[in-house]
């Protein structure tokens, strides 16, 4: 079954409020590893994309998981998101490296990932 919770609490409460209880029900219990998983998505959904991969990966290191809540998945899931809303240009929220990945950003050589055109091969003639 989907774990419903955090939109339950967002539906109600707003995602803040749903945030909050979230932390709260960490707080009870550190190793409920749903509840990060929860967590690290109201996180992303606010736009926290710092907090967001910190917490999946957190979770993803959190020992003793029930095999059915597929916590290792869904943390690499919300990595996969995160780093996939940061390769499309919204950049994250402040975080500790980000005054010097400010500085150094404007420097990185702009790349494409389109393959180079073909050589062309000369014919031979008849």
């Amino acid at each position: 079954m989907k774990n419903i919770l955090p939109f339950l609490l967002a539906a109600f409460c707003g995602l803040a409020a749903a945030q909050g209880h979230v932390e709260q029900a960490l707080k009870i219990n550190p190793n409920y590893g749903r509840g990060a998983i929860a967590l690290g998505n109201l996180q992303f959904d606010r736009g926290d994309l710092f907090g967001a991969r910190q917490t999946y990966l957190t979770a993803a290191a959190l020992p003793n998981q029930p095999p059915d809540a597929l916590v290792g998945v869904k943390a690499a899931q919300g990595l996969g998101n995160v780093h996939l809303r940061q390769l499309i240009g919204v950049q994250p929220t402040p975080g500790p490296a980000w005054p010097r990945s400010a500085a150094i950003a404007p420097r990185l050589p702009r790349t494409t990932n389109a393959p180079s055109p073909p050589t062309p091969t000369p014919s031979p003639r008849r």
